[in-house]
């Protein structure tokens, strides 16, 4: 059995490693000069700055039965203890995020009637809906206020989006199962709080701390060492230009050189997602080869997908251009000696404040390997659903709106050592209300063209995990 793989993102990397593991004959064709899509490390002046997710949290065996098999376990490191506490900006200024309900009473977070709305959450009705937004089904169990300051903070950390569009069913389904068996998820909590609790301790005997992990040299660790594994069979600087159905299989036309054109410039999350890339001879005509194969595995962002495969089934690939994203800015601010830094994991600014900004991470503070001794590294989120127009600001613009916000959140006045800014596109995408419906059509649509998969951020999970235990569940 042949397979391709189109896309060498954290999702066709580790599908393809997957499937090499079990014998497969696989072979990854990735558009861009280097893998990993917008999952990377930058290397500057002495700090390690990602091009995308930060980490992981280590909860799933899939992930580190992966690590354990690249021989990566010595290089995992965990987020510093210390710096757990997380913030929420609201009425002018930061404020700690209670760790459990009963802290909520002690802390400041929000005002004392939306506490009492919150502990009427007892008594909240079940909802009916196949789908209901994050925001209608937060307000029926924790209030107005709650939902605009809390609610949104959560989901703007996971999704940047927008919680009277996001789906609750396909972002947070084990509320909505909650909700099914308990009606009330206070109740849930604490009928399932010691079997919750005895899960977790099953867990971490296996090794799985829960806790937000990342590698020494950061998250570009694991893509080249699945780059490495995957040896010859990986192929950069290789468009796909066109899939088609045969009664064998799949025909695959790859145009696999570049011309005079150059690789696209610019940072890792810049390049993986240049859409101007040409594959020509040196004499102007294509190159290009057909390749035959069993199965053809699509792990791009939806948008590239649906061009791909447009000629194939043009109702399927309406399906996927509909699924939306949300563009995202990641601003790396560096200083060689902050007075005063903060401490923590970090902050997120929920859009009622109306800030320019969506929150910061305190990188040095609980990665402290990723800055020099002294150092202070922030990562500062711009733009997401609701202001994706700020992504299209030039560098200094971008730059002077996150350190206008930094001075006036954090009172950080001094000037930076560096400011690098890190553009996401499409970015991330909406599991908006009618994501499983659409799913369930996409799902249909697949089972008419066998050998077709789908895999990636855009469908049943957002994070590096949920790609890496989708790839190690790939059923051909």
């Amino acid at each position: 059995m042949k397979v391709a793989v189109i896309g060498a993102g954290i999702a066709g990397l580790a599908s393809a490693f997957s499937l090499k593991r079990r014998g497969v004959d696989v072979e990854v064709f990735e558009a861009a000069d280097r893998p990993g899509g917008v999952l990377g490390t930058i290397e500057r002046d002495g700090f390690l700055l990602e091009t995308a997710a930060v980490g992981f949290l280590l909860r799933e065996p899939t992930m580190l039965e992966l690590i354990d098999v690249l021989g990566l376990r010595e290089r995992l490191r965990s987020a510093d203890p210390t710096a757990k506490h997380r913030f929420v900006y609201t009425r002018g200024a930061l404020h700690a995020v209670p760790s459990s309900p009963p802290a909520l009473l002690k802390s400041d977070v929000v005002p004392l009637s939306t506490k009492l709305r919150m502990a009427a959450e007892l008594f909240s009705p079940r909802g009916h809906a196949e789908d209901e937004s994050l925001g209608s089904f937060a307000r029926r169990h924790v209030g107005a206020h709650a939902t605009s300051i809390l609610v949104d903070a959560v989901q703007t950390g996971i999704y940047a989006g927008d919680v009277e569009r996001l789906s609750v069913h396909a972002t947070f389904p084990q509320m909505v199962e909650l909700e099914r068996r308990h009606r009330s998820l206070l109740l849930g909590m604490m009928r399932e709080g010691r079997s919750m609790k005895a899960a977790a301790a099953a867990r971490a005997a296996k090794g799985l701390s829960g806790v937000l992990t990342t590698f020494d040299r950061g998250m570009q660790v694991l893509v080249d060492a699945l780059a490495s594994a995957l040896g010859p069979r990986l192929r950069l600087r290789t468009r796909v230009r066109r899939l088609s159905r045969t009664a064998e299989g799949w025909r695959v036309l790859v145009a696999d050189a570049w011309g005079p054109t150059a690789p696209p410039s610019g940072t890792a999350g810049e390049r993986a997602n240049d859409s101007a890339l040409r594959f020509v001879a040196d004499d102007g005509s294509a190159r290009a080869t057909e390749l035959k194969v069993d199965h053809v595995i699509v792990a791009t962002p939806a948008p590239v997908a649906s061009e791909l495969l447009a000629s194939v089934d043009p109702l399927l690939a309406q399906e996927l251009s509909s699924i939306p994203y949300a563009p995202i800015a990641a601003v790396h601010v560096g200083f060689r000696s902050l007075p005063n830094p903060p401490t923590g994991f970090g902050f997120l600014v929920p859009s009622a404040e109306q800030r320019g900004i969506l929150g910061a991470l305190y990188v040095s503070s609980f990665f402290p390997h990723r800055a020099p001794p002294g150092a202070t590294l922030f990562t500062v989120m711009v733009g997401g659903a609701k202001h994706p127009e700020r992504v299209a600001l030039d560098d200094a613009a971008l730059e002077a709106l996150v350190l206008k916000e930094l001075e006036a959140i954090l009172g950080v006045r001094q000037p930076p050592d560096f400011v690098q800014a890190i553009r996401w596109h499409p970015g991330l995408p909406q599991y908006e209300v009618g994501h499983l419906a659409r799913m369930a059509r996409i799902d249909a649509a697949l089972k008419q063209h066998p050998g077709l998969h789908l895999a990636g951020n855009p469908y049943r999970g957002v994070s590096v995990l949920d790609c890496v235990k989708a790839a190690a569940a790939l059923s051909l």
